[in-house]
């Protein structure tokens, strides 16, 4: 009511449920509510955030009658680049995972590709998380002769733990390395890491929870920016239109081949039934 502005990042699902096209055709003034953000300098949605167009709630008769000038019809802003809906993606060209590795850096660099793939295994080589800074997401160092962590553009941070999930991805005929991370990670783990890290407090970096586990076999499009230093980095997942295997059914003949050797790893974080009391 105080005409202050504040910006709203909406991420993942989140942001493909707002219909734009509807809500430009609505006469002004359009009031949306959201619940469930993460408030830091600039607010995002959480995994449970729900939105709302025009909610018929007493308290909304105040903002509508404030905001119904001239000036207040809804004002667009350009975006970096061309955000692809899930319709887009399903027409634009993918490239095999066997291109995808050829691909020069150089050349790519300002690009996003387009591929499709499933997730046949993960590496834990340097864990599945870091802490990062809460301001620039950038891996945090211990200052010298202190416990104190710091970011080198923004001092002394309290640490916010992020994903850096090394992943391997599949076709028929090739495979490639690439790195999730951010909300494409939280998109396709369902959980973000510092709650997944809460309910798992002393698991141990190697050790890979059962929520990223279980994303193994599973067929989607990976928006991929190729980074010269730092490979494939995943800019954004979206659904493949075809089913998603089952635990029974494998996803591909070539993932068939890796499950005889899952079935004898350990299943992590899985919980077993207590045994029962000797009587």
């Amino acid at each position: 009511m105080r005409r202050e502005e504040i910006k709203v990042t909406l991420w993942g699902d989140s942001a493909r449920k707002v219909d734009i096209e509807t809500i430009e055709n609505l006469p002004p003034p359009v009031l949306m509510v959201m619940t469930s953000l993460k408030v830091k300098k600039k607010p995002s949605n959480t995994n449970h955030t729900c939105i709302f167009i025009n909610p018929e709630i007493p308290q909304a008769e105040p903002y509508k009658i404030e905001f119904s000038k001239a000036t207040d019809n809804i004002k667009k802003l350009p975006t970096p680049y061309k955000q692809l809906t899930a319709a887009e993606v399903k027409k634009v060209d993918k490239t095999t995972v066997r291109k995808l590795n050829k691909l020069n850096p150089k050349e790519y660099k300002n690009q996003l590709v387009y591929c499709k793939a499933f997730i046949s295994r993960f590496s834990t080589h340097d864990g599945w998380w870091y802490e990062g800074c809460p301001q620039c997401y950038k891996q945090l160092t211990v200052k010298k002769n202190s416990d104190l962590q710091v970011c080198l553009d923004h001092s002394v941070q309290i640490p916010l733990p992020c994903y850096r999930v090394h992943a391997t991805i599949e076709d028929p005929n090739s495979e490639a390395t690439i790195k999730l991370r951010g909300k494409p990670a939280e998109q396709l783990f369902g959980i973000t890491c510092r709650d997944l890290i809460d309910r798992y407090p002393y698991a141990p970096q190697e050790t890979l929870p059962q929520e990223i586990l279980q994303t193994k076999g599973q067929i989607h499009i990976f928006q991929i920016q190729i980074n010269e230093a730092n490979g494939f980095i995943v800019k954004g997942i979206f659904p493949s239109t075809k089913n998603q295997p089952s635990a029974s059914t494998p996803a591909h003949p070539m993932y068939d081949k890796k499950r005889s050797v899952d079935k004898g790893r350990r299943q992590l974080f899985a919980t077993t039934p207590d045994k029962k009391a000797r009587t």
